[in-house]
């Protein structure tokens, strides 16, 4: 929160160059001026339920994503195995086809 452009002006008002270059002497009284903005706590309480909300929709997103990508390997894996099939005529297109569908039926009923 000091960070912004206002804090981080009376910050340096309210305090000097110290011993070194990242450390400063500070004038507690003019510290203790400073005012800082805080939202009401029901304003709060909303802004934390905006946030949370965004948290489960990234997460299911990100689940999504996951998905996806599981059945992207998926897809590349038949893909390779059909020109590989069919590159060498180890067996017909449609023998071929047949194969897929016992090898998803093996992977689904386990």
């Amino acid at each position: 929160m000091i960070k912004l452009p206002r804090l981080l002006y009376e910050y340096e008002i309210a305090s000097s160059q110290g011993a070194s270059t990242v450390r400063r002497n500070l004038n507690i009284t003019l510290f203790n001026k400073i005012k800082v903005i805080i939202p009401s706590l029901k304003e709060q309480e909303k802004i934390a339920s905006f946030l949370s909300s965004v948290d489960k929709k990234i997460d299911l997103l990100n689940q999504e994503i996951e998905y996806m990508e599981e059945y992207k390997k998926g897809l590349l894996q038949k893909m390779f195995i059909w020109r590989v099939v069919l590159c060498l005529n180890v067996v017909s297109y449609s023998d071929f086809l047949k194969l897929l569908f016992v090898i998803n039926y093996i992977k689904i009923t386990n």
